[in-house]
């Protein structure tokens, strides 16, 4: 094939096809998000649900399932993750744009209706902005909801959120009507490494900054009114209802205020979503282009891209002989995902809402609430939580599956996040635990512990067992020693959890590998 035809054959089979998908599936979710989400709410979504997460996971598949089968007519090295490399740039083809798009979306879908003043939203047609010609607010009445959260790889910021409800007046001519509330929010990040006598100063002066801003909270300053869809911001401002006494049940009216001009709401986000089709257009013409073609394609052969599917697919769909990594990776995802879908979150979930789904906490270990230390073990307190625990506890398992079995690796993983669940009520009078990695500690400490006693079903990786789960247990226990939010009494406590039962599994199967050959000589 000469230099030409080459280039034409990698145009017509890796980017034509890459470039329709992507303007295809933008498309098409595009419209499906617009007509039963975004302006006619006929899907109740959490809007990053819809407008992020869910386009960024379909793009992910679609690339991963149309696209990536055709890279093996490229002859990639191994070196620099270089397969991975096109893999994410094919992904981002497809996800960047049609996430670009929904936030356009988003913003652009619905009519603006005018009133005289908030009085007439319940009558009037609904629709998603509304624009009001004079607007009274009752200050004094304004409900708040603060949040305080830690972000960053090492919880490094800490982050004050101030929620706001603020009912409108009575109506012109006196009534007393159901309020429509108005929501505030206020932001403000600091050093997490700040002494707690300065956190608690700079907390103080966010919130008199916020109390100034409420007090002075003008409604004819804003020119147009956004209901509030589902989404983490309406939470937030639900709870500062319930926390002022207000019934959520039927849902309240809480307006979003704007001040920009309503024509102009969308700003340059439809010049963004050819923005990012372009640039990432751009880089996967130049990485289809620098890559050669591969002489023939048993170079990779098929069979090899099979088996590859099969051994990932492997750890998750359980079977006969492979079921206890699986079923522990499907619950704690599962319930992640059930997590999200009913509208907490995606990166990150607020504390009350852990305590509904099962979070450990002592002052609610009574009753059926003792499940807490179960149940606490397959919640997970946002996506990098949830990700870092699987990929800890899928390293752990490899290892000690072919010594514990499929409903022993079960067990263990519960009895170790037991211990760790317990160790963390006895250290924390009131704090909020959740996710695997105390029983994740559990299954290293069992690990380590058969590896020091000689135990020959683990000895031929002895020295990878050390080096690698050796240093993710203390790197993490420095880490948890230095970071706030990392609860390592229950690292302690499934650690020590999981030492003892690796003594009690090496003295109970060499006793048992021990009476087991003792019987065979006497038969024999």
């Amino acid at each position: 094939m000469s230099f030409g035809q080459a280039i034409l054959f990698k145009l017509r089979f890796l980017l034509l096809p890459l470039l329709l998908l992507s303007v295809i599936f933008t498309a098409l979710y595009s419209a499906l998000n617009w007509f039963l989400v975004a302006r006619n709410q006929l899907l109740s979504l959490d809007a990053d649900v819809a407008n992020v997460w869910l386009p960024g996971v379909l793009s992910c598949l679609l690339a991963v399932l149309l696209i990536q089968p055709r890279l093996r007519v490229l002859r990639l090295g191994k070196k620099h993750n270089i397969p991975f490399l096109y893999a994410v740039v094919a992904i981002a083809v497809v996800a960047v744009p049609a996430i670009a798009a929904q936030a356009y979306v988003k913003i652009a879908a619905g009519e603006i209706t005018h009133l005289a003043d908030a009085a007439e939203i319940a009558p009037a047609p609904s629709t998603k902005y509304y624009a009001f010609d004079h607007l009274c607010l009752a200050h004094e009445l304004a409900l708040p909801k603060a949040v305080v959260q830690t972000s960053g790889q090492h919880n490094e910021t800490l982050s004050f959120n101030l929620y706001v409800a603020i009912p409108t007046c009575q109506d012109s001519t006196g009534q007393k009507t159901s309020p429509i509330w108005i929501g505030l929010t206020f932001h403000k990040n600091i050093s997490n490494g700040l002494s707690d006598v300065a956190k608690n100063a700079e907390y103080e002066a966010f919130l008199r900054a916020c109390d100034k801003a409420i007090y002075n909270a003008d409604a004819s300053h804003y020119r147009f009114f956004e209901r509030a869809a589902a989404s983490e911001d309406r939470r937030n401002f639900e709870k500062a209802l319930q926390g002022g006494g207000v019934a959520i049940s039927p849902p309240p009216t809480i307006l979003i205020p704007h001040a920009e001009i309503f024509e102009q709401r969308t700003g340059d986000r439809a010049e963004w979503i050819a923005y990012a089709f372009g640039i990432t257009a751009v880089m996967w013409l130049l990485l289809v282009l620098v890559a050669p073609l591969a002489d023939t394609e048993t170079e990779v052969p098929q069979s090899r891209a099979k088996r590859s599917g099969g051994v990932v697919l492997g750890f998750l769909v359980p079977r006969g002989d492979n079921y206890g990594l699986a079923l522990l990776l499907d619950i704690n995802i599962g319930v992640f995902v059930i997590m999200v879908l009913a509208g907490l979150g995606f990166v990150s979930f607020q504390p009350d809402d852990l305590l509904v789904w099962g979070a450990n906490y002592r002052p609610a270990i009574h009753g059926l609430g003792i499940l807490r230390l179960i149940f606490s073990q397959f919640v997970h307190g946002g996506v990098m939580h949830l990700a870092n625990n699987m990929y800890g506890l899928f390293f752990a398992a490899i290892f000690l599956l072919p010594v514990a079995g499929n409903y022993r690796l079960i067990a263990f993983y519960l009895v170790c996040g037991l211990g760790a669940s317990i160790a963390s009520i006895i250290m924390h009078p009131a704090t909020v635990s959740v996710g695997a990695s105390g029983a994740i500690f559990g299954l290293c400490g069992i690990l380590i512990t058969l590896v020091l006693l000689g135990d020959t079903r683990v000895v031929a990786a002895k020295t990878l067992i050390l080096i690698n789960i050796g240093l993710f247990i203390i790197l993490n226990l420095l880490l948890g020693a230095v970071s706030v939010g990392i609860d390592n009494a229950a690292h302690v406590g499934g650690l020590i959890t999981g030492c003892a039962l690796g003594l009690i599994i090496f003295l109970l199967d060499r006793s048992r590998h021990s009476t087991a050959n003792a019987g065979e000589k006497i038969r024999w």
